[in-house]
This record gives structure tokens, sequence and C-alpha cells, in this order.
């Protein structure tokens, strides 16, 4: 998770060895970290900005309810070649609009 002083939006990024893929780590681990953000802190956006070639990736953020928002064509240099990217955002504010701040 990046955050930076005085911005109310944060990126989230993970790696995760092959072994595990599939078990459930990333989903949980993403899931907590979105909601701790969204009761302890005052960022209202998380974006994710994920190779357009990474499906299991795409499918994670997409089951957390995160949208597609943009592309980002060459965005960067990856095992031999140019790769875009999507971008993808989930909104805080809206998720924990009911609930009360500790």
């Amino acid at each position: 998770m990046t955050l930076q002083a005085g911005e109310r939006r944060a990126a989230i990024a993970y790696t995760l060895g092959r072994t595990f893929w599939g078990a459930g780590y990333a989903s949980e681990a993403c899931r907590a970290a979105l909601d701790h953000l969204g009761r302890a802190s005052a960022v209202a956006r998380v974006e994710a900005f994920i190779d357009t070639r990474n499906a299991r990736s795409i499918a994670l953020v997409e089951r957390l309810g995160f949208i597609r928002r943009g592309f980002v064509a060459n965005a960067d240099y990856f095992k031999g070649s140019s790769s875009d990217e999507y971008v993808f955002e989930f909104a805080l504010r809206e998720r924990h609009a009911g609930e009360t701040e500790p």
C-alpha cells in the first residue's frame, strides 16, 4: 500500500509467489488493507495499476469491487517487452459511508 501525506488516495500492490496462487492470500490481504484504510484514514480512493496481461490480478480487484477507470499504454518494460496497464479504482468513502469512524 502506498500512502502519501495529505493525499486522499492510495495505491495498492502485491506480489505473491506462484506456489501460493489461488489460495486466497491476496484476496484476504487486500480486503484487510481496504477495510483498515476505510476505517482508520482519510483516504477516499484506492488505485491499482495492473498489467493488462495479468488476468488473475484483474479478476481479483474486480471481485473486490474495483472499477476499471483507465488505460496506460507502455506503462512499464517487463520481461523484455513493453507492457500496458489498466487503472482500477476502489471508492472507500462510499463503502464505509454508513460506518462510524473510531
